[in-house]
């Protein structure tokens, strides 16, 4: 009873820990990030859009970095 109080307690929250740890460097997440802010800034909407699509579709597949 004790030891699978223990596993469970070890792998429970796994499944939140997954998507970030695939993700090889954080580098290029933040110069999109960078880039957004940026566009921002200079009133460049649809630039700032196609970033914000781009960061979307990188959290959602997980394989494009």
């Amino acid at each position: 009873m004790t030891a699978g109080t223990l596993f469970r307690g070890l792998y429970s929250d796994l499944r939140f820990r997954i998507p970030f740890e695939n993700f090889p460097s954080s580098k290029r997440l933040l110069d999109i990030c960078d880039h957004i802010y940026a566009a921002r800034e200079i009133g460049a909407l649809e630039l700032e859009e196609e970033f914000y699509l781009l960061l979307i579709q990188i959290y959602r597949t997980h394989n494009i970095l």
